[in-house]
């Protein structure tokens, strides 16, 4: 059906108005008054509003035209308000297309990467139409090819042939050395829509990808597809992941003290596990920022100054796409000497191809603040330009620092000043009695100390009067070789009751 709508100013006068309509195709009625009579008009039918304000125009059901082919609304002047005055001076003609039966096209093909219900990658292709199609009918006419890597059946699996720059170069012969693909729709949320997605579990990233529509698509409107479609499209390579799991920094020093690595398309991970040396806390939480799991060392001071460092690199060979976990097992970092277990640890995960040859130690980044490095290494993705193929393994980092301790702290600060401060095990949840309670200056002495008692709980005193370099800046739990901190004044780490 063709429909118009039409505005008036004031309320029209029925009559008047519809006397002057004609619904013609191809060619507007004559101007004149006198000839609209003569105009062989389409039926239709008027209805207005509760004002008369407006008029909707609805045609008879249309067959649909071989071509595009326009229903023109004729209105010639005369057409007057339902209390009268000054006419319509001007004739009016407005026209709306009848789409032809051959009117419906293909508008894009666009193969993308989705995360699965399992949590992988996938490779999906999404096929739009210009008109809604119902997903059966699209799954009949469309078929994939994954093309060869080369142009020639003996070329160098080296050089990869640009299939999207002369799609004419795929012919018959090409598409006997083609992978046909097994295309899964994808049910959507309307059955009858203008975009059908499809799995395609056999893609494979960095390949050509040809896709056919044939010929006969059909609406269920009865428009169809009039020639067949056919375009060549790149598939994305899935990007490479490697991220520390969990949350939080604390490990329990009774539990296994072991945490999980998620990789994912990397060829190695290099693992950075720096042991923090006595009497540096002042220095790890006076020269960071960021929150208490992600601290970033500002200016010239490094954890390399803070630390002992253990490396450990580690080979892959991961099917595409899929997830791959590995383990960092703290207890073998631990020190074996149980007065002091040194259980605070800043871990550094990297990807690193095992094929390429080391740098040497001494590279331009030495100089550089850690946050300065990750900047950079940020920008190195940003110019990669999403292709994760050619992207290098060591721009993939996570960072975290690890706190493995049965020690739990909660400190409370009173109106006088004053601080309560409760330590409880993790592993059990029971106060622990006889540990000791020490606030550190930025100079690392010790500028209060107390030890719980039974109920886990010691109290220190008012520390305002402390300045400069006795300014209270970490508190400190420790008992039988265990230790456990908390910043002062971390925004992270207050809760504000």
């Amino acid at each position: 059906r063709a429909l118009f709508q039409v505005r008036f100013s004031h309320p029209v006068n029925t009559a008047e108005f519809e006397k002057r309509l004609v619904l013609t195709y191809d060619q507007p009625c004559s101007s004149s008054f006198f000839s609209v009579g003569k105009c062989a008009s389409e039926k239709f039918t008027v209805s207005y509003d509760k004002l008369r304000l407006i008029a909707t125009l609805q045609s008879e059901p249309l067959p649909i035209p071989e071509k595009n082919r326009p229903a023109i609304l004729s209105l010639t002047s005369g057409a007057v308000a339902q209390k009268g005055g000054p006419a319509l001076r001007n004739d009016l003609s407005r026209a709306v297309d009848i789409p032809g039966l051959y009117s419906l096209s293909i508008s894009g093909i666009e193969p993308t990467i989705v995360t699965g219900e399992n949590g992988e990658p996938e490779h999906v292709m999404q096929v739009s139409a210009s008109m809604p199609v119902h997903e059966r009918e699209m799954a009949r006419v469309v078929q994939a090819w994954l093309l060869p890597a080369t142009e020639e059946a003996k070329g160098d699996p080296e050089e990869k042939f640009d299939w999207s720059a002369d799609p004419a170069k795929v012919t018959d012969a090409v598409l006997r050395r083609a992978k046909k693909l097994n295309l899964q729709p994808i049910a959507s949320e309307r059955e009858v829509t203008e975009m059908v997605s499809f799995r395609m579990p056999q893609a494979e990233g960095g390949r050509y990808l040809l896709v056919r529509v044939a010929k006969g698509l059909k609406t269920p409107g009865g428009y169809q597809l009039g020639a067949a479609f056919q375009d060549v499209r790149l598939l994305k390579t899935f990007a490479p992941e490697l991220s520390i799991m969990s949350q939080g920094s604390l490990l329990a020093l009774s539990g296994e003290r072991k945490l999980p690595i998620l990789v994912r398309d990397l060829p190695g991970i290099r693992l950075e596990i720096g042991r923090l040396l006595p009497q540096q806390l002042q220095h790890l939480v006076t020269q960071t920022s960021g929150d208490f799991a992600h601290p970033q060392f500002y200016g010239g001071l490094q954890s390399d100054n803070l630390v002992d460092r253990f490396q450990k690199e580690i080979p892959l060979s991961i099917p595409a796409g899929k997830a791959h976990y590995e383990t960092v097992d703290f207890a073998e970092y631990l020190r074996s000497d149980v007065a002091d277990r040194r259980g605070v640890f800043l871990l550094k995960v990297q990807g690193y191809d095992p094929s390429a040859k080391k740098k040497p130690q001494g590279n331009a980044g030495e100089g550089q603040s850690e946050e300065e490095q990750q900047e950079q290494s940020s920008g190195d993705e940003d110019n990669a330009d999403g292709n994760a193929e050619g992207a290098n393994p060591e721009q993939q980092v996570d960072q975290r620092l690890v706190l493995v301790t049965d020690l739990g702290i909660v400190a409370k600060k009173s109106l006088d000043g004053t601080r309560d401060v409760f330590v409880q095990s993790i592993a059990s949840g029971q106060p622990v009695a006889g540990a000791l309670v020490e606030v550190w200056g930025r100079n690392g002495m010790i500028v209060a100390s107390q030890s719980t008692d039974a109920t886990g709980a010691a109290k220190l005193p008012n520390l305002a009067g402390y300045q400069r370099e006795k300014a209270p800046v970490v508190l400190v739990v420790r008992k039988d070789g265990d230790l456990s901190f908390l910043p002062f004044n971390r925004s992270d780490r207050t809760l504000d009751i």
